[in-house]
């Protein structure tokens, strides 16, 4: 088993102001932080599918938010629309999804127990998710295993992009080569690839050999394991709090 010493650096995928707006706990690991945001988001506005769907919310029984952007996305682009929620269901996948929700008066019905598409998956016999249409926006690079999964249980699933992931080359690439991270904390797929991408990591297992590698979730755990990589570090609960609490009891050298 790895271990870090209470001096080790730590890359995180993330930017302060991201983990500071969502009261994310760092267990004291401020001063071990490199905030290496590998993503930027970029809200898709003219896509005629989106507002086709907003004209006829009232034809969906259920909305899916999987993700903080998704919810902040959706939100710029019906602007200051009135929406009628009564009578949809909403579901978050996790508390910070959730949160972003409630901050912009977006009502939330329900929040599966796994903060992931598994554990909604999980859950659509007990939550009834059968024979009905449901409208998930999201990413354009989303996987689509949670539409396709719904709609064996006969629903209509319409996902549509309502933000893409791009690049963000704004980041200072020579900081992490000189603080030399012994963890990095990836938290989706598209900031590991961007991650790699942006310094020119070619031979990655080479590159992460000694290291220690954590991911928020299962779905980031899978696509970096499909690179050879073995991710050491995933918490039970898929916030930043809980794999910070988890990295401090079980992974630092004290």
């Amino acid at each position: 088993m790895k271990f870090i010493k209470p001096d080790s650096q730590i890359l995180i995928t993330k930017s302060k102001e991201d983990l500071i707006e969502s009261g994310t706990n760092l267990y004291g690991f401020e001063n071990n932080l490199i905030y290496f945001p590998a993503i930027k988001i970029s809200v898709i506005k003219d896509n005629p599918y989106f507002f086709n769907a907003i004209i006829n919310l009232s034809n969906y029984q259920v909305i899916i938010f999987q993700s903080g952007h998704a919810v902040r996305s959706y939100k710029s682009l019906i602007k200051d629309m009135q929406i009628d929620y009564s009578n949809i269901f909403i579901i978050c996948i996790g508390e910070k999804t959730a949160s972003y929700c409630k901050k912009l008066n977006i009502p939330v019905n329900h929040i599966p127990v796994k903060y992931s598409a598994e554990g909604l998956l999980e859950e659509v016999e007990l939550l009834g998710l059968k024979n009905s249409n449901i409208f998930i926006p999201g990413s354009n690079i989303s996987e689509r295993e949670l539409v396709e999964s719904l709609s064996r249980f006969n629903n209509k699933v319409d996902f549509i992009p309502v933000y893409e992931t791009i690049l963000n080359d704004e980041v200072q690439i020579e900081n992490v080569k000189r603080k030399k991270p012994e963890l990095f904390i990836f938290t989706s797929p598209s900031n590991f690839r961007n991650f790699n991408q942006l310094l020119g990591i070619k031979e990655v297992e080479k590159y992460y050999d000694g290291k220690l590698i954590a991911s928020l979730g299962t779905t980031t755990k899978k696509a970096i394991e499909k690179q050879g990589l073995n991710v050491d570090i995933v918490p039970k609960v898929f916030t930043v709090s809980e794999l910070f609490k988890l990295i401090k009891e079980e992974y630092c050298l004290n």
